[in-house]
């Protein structure tokens, strides 16, 4: 990686004019910004599905939760992300689009049910430039500086789930972790001295991990715990460094520089609580209490601010009208959600809030539901006075399900 000095100038600049930039804050970050994670249910209720025994909720909250499969089951979720960056009066706007989380589950009799998926957990992407003009003696220097940030965090996992007694079931998964992340600095001088120089870093990491959860029912009580666990593993570092510059008279052109590195790295683990409750039989509630074990953290050129765990908390609620009715009308059987999530961010002194309200609309034949999700935010970080993150999302969530001996007809 970059070394700090440069990126603790980058950050300073950043911070002090923030034009083009994308979610400062995450430079900071050993992997960048981390994101709310799950299927379109989960999301709504402001990402509290671990406690939620649910197969619409797949196993990317909690792989218990594959045991209560009796159908295959299709997840996907894809996100509209958009972010206002305020510092003083300067403000600046951005907007992107991406898949978040693709899942396929389906039951095996006796042994319980097979869960695959893949999600992405963070996000490096930033853009910053900033450009200033100043003189020099009778000439005048013109001066570009440019960051560009991109790649994240993602894994591919695949689990299993049983139902153990009539009120727990237990789930385990393997996982497979990928974190690239592709950092530019671009500097461009102008005037009595031109010069362009180019540092760039390639960072690769490719880790094992394993994924735990269980899930246990009471009536209209469940609770559930899960966590997960990456072990130790090398990352790469590519540098390379290149440039041009020309003086008067004297011209000169210095050729790359490439330099390897290798080094231990292994990801924080954590773990997670949660409970929901079925009030009636229209109304359910959700919470869910997550611990990221930053002091678990371990890399050899890199260090992380003393914290030792990043705390997040999610509450949702779920309503539908008429959930028992043999002819209900589309409206009573349509799902409405609302969340709330706080998280603690990979520093001692940063946070973010968000609220969420969905609608989960159900397709024909009971073989599927569609969700809208709409999130609001703000991330800070106390170091950095009267500058704020405000973020907004549209999520979109697919979710399909059909039993195996149901009808072709009848299919999603």
């Amino acid at each position: 990686m970059i070394n700090k000095k440069l990126f603790s100038s980058v950050v300073i600049l950043s911070l002090a004019a923030c034009v083009y930039s994308q979610s400062v804050l995450g430079l900071k970050y050993p992997f960048g910004l981390p994101l709310q994670s799950g299927s379109g249910p989960s999301l709504s209720l402001g990402g509290a599905g671990t406690g939620v025994s649910d197969d619409y909720f797949g196993m990317v909250d909690n792989p218990a939760n594959l045991g209560t499969m009796n159908r295959a089951v299709f997840n996907a979720a894809f996100s509209l992300s958009l972010l206002n960056i305020y510092e003083d009066d300067k403000r600046s706007n951005h907007a992107g689009f991406g898949p978040r989380l693709l899942s396929f589950s389906f039951p095996l009799g006796m042994i319980g049910a097979l869960g695959f998926s893949y999600n992405q957990q963070t996000d490096t992407d930033m853009k910053f430039r900033l450009a200033r003009t100043y003189p020099l003696g009778d000439d005048k220097i013109e001066e570009d500086l440019a960051l560009v940030r991109s790649g994240g965090m993602y894994s591919w996992q695949v689990g299993v789930g049983v139902s153990i007694t009539k009120w727990a079931r237990i789930g385990l998964g393997y996982q497979r972790v990928y974190f690239n992340n592709q950092t530019s600095l671009i500097k461009k001088t102008e005037g009595f001295l031109s010069d362009t120089l180019i540092d760039s870093t390639n960072t690769g990491f490719t880790g094992n991990g394993i994924r735990a959860g269980i899930q246990s029912s009471v009536q209209n009580l469940t609770l559930g715990i899960s966590g997960q666990y990456v072990f130790k593993s090398d990352a790469r570092d590519k540098r390379t460094i290149r440039g041009t510059r020309v003086k008067e008279n004297s011209p000169q052109t210095d050729a790359p520089i490439t330099e390897n590195l290798t080094y231990e790295l292994k990801p924080a683990p954590s773990i997670a609580f949660g409970a929901s409750y079925i009030i009636t039989p229209e109304w359910m509630a959700a919470m869910e209490l997550e611990a990221t074990l930053w002091n678990r953290f371990y890399s050899e050129i890199e260090t992380v601010d003393e914290v030792d765990r990043a705390y997040s908390f999610s509450i949702g609620t779920q309503y539908i009208p008429a959930p028992n009715l043999l002819t209900p009308k589309y409206h009573e059987i349509m799902q409405y959600r609302a969340g709330f999530r706080y998280s603690q961010l990979p520093a001692p002194t940063a946070s973010e809030f968000a609220f969420t309200l969905g609608i989960g609309l159900p397709l024909k034949e009971g073989g599927g539901l569609f969700d809208v999700v709409l999130e609001y935010g703000r991330r800070r970080d106390s170091r950095y006075q009267n500058f704020t993150e405000e973020f907004a999302g549209i999520y979109l969530g697919i979710n399909a399900g059909r039993k195996w001996y149901q009808s072709a007809q009848n299919s999603y």
